[in-house]
């Protein structure tokens, strides 16, 4: 019989597939000036820098401050917790049940025909094993049928 790279186990369309946890980034309190731009140098693309407003008390005497921009592309650095006060700060947790997953294709398949052909394959081999459970399951289940008939008998 005459195969494919499919069958193989070493066949595989992809060159890098990797999943992550969501971010979930808290700022405990604000961050501003110098202690803003260190921020900006751990998690790049993750806090904004923003003027202050002069009009505001909790704001007056700073020049600049740091928001939240994106959580989505935190790294999950620890390196900020190297500042005392950005490590009171900053808050980074992860949300258990939300993952961002990555498919980088290398051949002709797009990332999202990896993807779904991936699940087909997983449906599949998640039937044929409910089939074998239940297919070793059926012995089992005759013997207690015939031991209930002989009861009542």
């Amino acid at each position: 019989m005459k195969s494919n790279g499919v069958d193989h186990a070493k066949y595989s369309p992809v060159a890098t597939a990797s999943y992550r946890l969501m971010p979930k980034i808290t700022l405990l309190e604000p961050i501003y000036d110098e202690d803003a731009d260190e921020l900006m140098m751990y998690e790049p693309g993750v806090f904004k820098l923003v003027k202050c407003d002069s009009d505001s008390d909790s704001d007056s005497g700073h020049d600049r401050k740091a928001i939240l921009f994106n959580e989505y592309a935190c790294t999950m650095s620890r390196n900020y917790m190297r500042n005392e006060r950005l490590s009171k700060a900053v808050k980074i947790d992860r949300i258990s049940d939300h993952f961002i997953f990555n498919i980088e294709s290398s051949t002709v398949m797009t990332a999202t025909e990896i993807l779904l052909k991936s699940i087909e394959i997983l449906q599949n081999k998640s039937e044929q094993l409910m089939n074998g459970v239940r297919a070793m399951s059926e012995p089992y289940e005759k013997s207690e049928d015939m031991e209930e008939e002989e009861d009542e008998e």
